[in-house]
């Protein structure tokens, strides 16, 4: 019997092996018509085995019989899953996909409804025609999967409650049990700190004791003392020893003598714990570390540093000739010795402010490498190494990229990559070219691949995983003509799963859709996809298509105008290394090539970031002399010289508008 698992209430404890109790006569209250089960319950084990806290289940029954289990189950994936089963319903999580081990309050009726701690969970069916047998705790049929844990209550109605019901056990559990935002406030809580770093060497351990049952805002009265458990700073050791303990002076505040002074020391890792000792109603208290004695959850800090506590830096990005500053945040508690910057190679280098171009700037809180005029040879990985007179910190690596055209292809009777860096190879038939609508630089030809020819780039081609490489934020944009409404893609590559993955096409209808994806379960967090009607597209007409990405917002632009604009609301930035070729004219799902280009397409151009609304229009404006209105109040612009709008808000707007100033444009009934 465990005293103080739910708030000094009582409980059974079950030790996993073969411990069961029948419960014979609840189990003639458990019948098909309608029934509802409360089980107050912890599971203490969360090891690989399956485990049945309460079960009424009996194969001497035929298989429509009503069965009730609330299990704890392990499946080969090592998804810890809580589970309720009525009748051959079939298994309802209750967490998914990881159990805790916290104390509960569970409840399952015949609706079939499942709550924990009051939360609904979901709803199952129930189509049982026989009444259980073997309703127990602690095993199924009382011969496997054992239970280890603790069981404070089972409550059985032979009915389902309603509303009002519930309101009431709610009161009755509220108060027996001391329940904090779902958690059980027996042991001590709100430890400080915790999951904190540089930690003062005078700093005080804080708690809050356990709670009363009867009376949530002072301290359950059977608590004698609180005793600290500690570990010895070493951050690789985390087991605890008692190193000390408080008297309980006041009941009735749960924080006054939640303090304890220990001794620290520098560069450590401190992994601590409150035990509250608990009378043993015979007027003494249990021994130290008696299970009978809550135990809080483990907390753990980390104190002041005698070398310095590195911060950063952050990856940089910028334009040809502009300034790279790449800086370092410092925590130190005495005066720097030094600080160098490398720059990483084999060997890494250090770089030397004697370069006109490098400047360091640097302070007892921060150091910052600044490159002026940075240019593509300056692309690299850069950290910093600063000392005081404790020793040397490392800081992490940052990467400094150009922003530039990373890859690009003009289709000139070959598939050559324009950079020369990831020329193209054909695949099928031999791929035909047409008259391009790119001009620029001489270019003359398109490409057109008929549906049949694509092109295979290496794997490491750009765009690819990593810092400045195209994928984390990038531009994508090409003049292309389609000639048929079917699904077809000219670019496209995914990785096996729900992983990284890209496409820029057309769907079967001929609207223009662009998606990226991380690796992770494919939820709508890990994609982000845009969409443009095929009406701003219309077949056997060159456009000049654009994809842009910045990391949340994806946008797709048509003829230098946006037309669909996405948030993701989060992040996208867990990409991988492309599985297969880097695929033009088709989309290579994990190998497969399908959805071929059949249309033409010229000036295929890739950068590893995101091109400004100006400079989209700038690339239709080169190749074909139009100015976008891309500012302004496009809205507003009604009307213009020629009857159309001309991107100008002015008198033949206002005229326009005037003329039906004051019209009843509403529906008139006949009368």
């Amino acid at each position: 019997m465990q005293d103080s698992v739910f708030g000094a209430q009582p409980a059974l404890y079950f030790d996993g092996t073969d411990d069961v109790m029948w419960l014979t006569d609840a189990a003639s209250s458990v019948t098909v018509d309608s029934l509802t089960v409360i089980v107050v319950g912890q599971f203490v084990n969360l090891e690989d085995t399956d485990q049945y806290m309460l079960a009424g289940w009996d194969d001497s029954v035929s298989d429509s019989r009503l069965r009730i289990c609330l299990s704890f189950l392990w499946s080969d994936q090592d998804a810890r899953i809580l589970n309720v089963r009525v009748g051959d319903s079939g298994d309802r999580p209750g967490w998914a996909p990881q159990a805790d081990s916290q104390p509960h309050v569970f409840a399952v009726d015949s609706g079939v409804d499942f709550y924990t701690d009051g939360e609904y969970i979901g709803t199952s069916s129930n189509s049982s025609t026989s009444n259980p047998a073997g309703l127990n705790i602690g095993a199924i049929r009382g011969t496997s999967g054992f239970f280890n844990g603790n069981v404070a209550e089972v409550i059985v109605y032979d009915r389902v409650l309603s509303e009002q019901d519930y309101d009431k056990i709610g009161v009755y559990l509220a108060n027996k049990y001391p329940v904090i935002d779902g958690v059980f406030k027996n042991a001590a809580f709100d430890g400080s700190p915790d999951a904190e770093i540089n930690v003062a060497l005078d700093a005080s351990l804080t708690w809050n004791a356990g709670l009363n049952p009867s009376d949530m805002t002072s301290v359950n009265p059977n608590i004698e003392k609180h005793n600290l458990w500690m570990s010895n700073g070493d951050p690789q050791d985390s087991e605890l020893s008692l190193v000390g303990s408080v008297d309980i002076t006041d009941y009735t505040d749960p924080a006054a003598d939640g303090v304890y002074s220990p001794s620290l020391s520098m560069d450590s890792k401190y992994y601590w714990a409150v035990e509250e000792v608990m009378s043993d109603g015979q007027g003494g208290v249990y021994p130290d570390g008696d299970p009978n004695n809550p135990m809080s959850e483990v907390w753990s800090f980390e104190t002041l540093k005698s070398v310095p506590v590195l911060q950063g830096p952050d990856n940089m990005k910028v334009f040809p000739s502009e300034t790279a500053s790449i800086q370092v945040d410092i925590t130190t508690i005495s005066d720097l010795i030094s600080v160098e910057w490398y720059r990483a190679g084999e060997p890494d280098m250090l770089i030397s402010d004697a370069d006109p171009d490098v400047t360091i700037l640097t302070d007892n809180t921060s150091t910052t490498l600044q490159i002026a005029n940075a240019e593509l040879a300056d692309e690299g990985s850069y950290y910093a190494v600063v000392t005081n007179s404790g020793g040397s910190s490392t800081s992490d690596t940052a990467t400094l990229s150009i922003k530039r055209m990373i890859s690009g292809y003009k289709f000139e009777q070959n598939v050559e990559d324009t950079l020369g860096l990831n020329d193209g190879s054909l695949v099928s038939d031999p791929l035909a070219y047409t008259a391009g609508f790119a001009e620029t630089d001489g270019q003359q030809y398109a490409a057109d691949p008929n549906g049949t020819t694509y092109v295979e780039l290496p794997a490491d081609a750009y765009p690819k995983a990593g810092f400045g490489n195209g994928l984390e934020n990038f531009t994508i944009t090409a003049w292309v003509k389609r000639l048929d409404d079917s699904e077809q893609y000219f670019i496209g590559n995914f990785n096996e799963g729900s992983n990284t993955a890209i496409q820029f096409g057309f769907l079967s209808g001929a609207d223009l859709r662009f998606l990226i994806r991380q690796d992770g379960s494919n939820s709508s967090t890990d994609y982000i996809q845009a969409t443009v009607s095929s009406e701003y597209i219309p077949a056997e007409e060159w456009h000049l298509v654009t994809a842009v990405f910045d990391g949340y917002v994806a946008k797709l632009y048509v003829d230098g105008l946006l037309r669909d604009e996405v948030d993701n609301g989060s992040e996208l930035a867990n990409f991988s290394e492309w599985e297969q070729p880097f695929t033009l004219f088709g989309r290579n799902l994990r190998g497969n090539v399908s959805d071929r280009f059949s249309g033409q397409i010229d000036d295929l151009r890739f950068f590893n970031y995101p091109l400004s609304n100006e400079e989209i229009a700038a690339l239709y404006y080169n190749e074909t002399g139009e100015r976008q209105c891309i500012y302004g109040y496009p809205e507003f612009d009604i009307a213009g010289p020629e009857g159309t709008p001309d991107c100008v808000v002015n008198l033949y707007d206002f005229a326009e508008f005037a003329s039906e100033w004051l019209l009843d444009n509403r529906y008139a009934p006949e009368m």
